[in-house]
């Protein structure tokens, strides 16, 4: 049952990403760039990269790839459950 719970724990947590990923991409973009403009992020080395729109594509990438790993784990999970 513990491992039922951490892998739903964990599939929602993907689930969630992906989804804000393909979604909210744009706003991800101008967040991070209103970041850099304002100096509060000197963790991000790549704010050219920031501004173009593979930076775009490559997040709703990453937000298929998180649903698709919620997806197959939570299909798993439940293939485990019922048998």
């Amino acid at each position: 049952m513990k491992n039922f719970l951490i892998v739903l724990f964990f599939s929602g947590i993907f689930l969630v990403v992906g989804v804000l990923c393909l979604t909210k991409a744009e706003q991800l973009k101008q967040y991070l760039l209103r970041s850099i403009r304002d100096g509060t992020a000197a963790f991000n080395p790549f704010p050219k990269y920031v501004k173009s729109k593979g930076y775009i594509v490559v997040t709703r990438i990453i937000g298929v790839i998180c649903i698709l790993i919620a997806l197959f784990s939570l299909t798993i999970l439940l293939k485990g459950f019922v048998q």
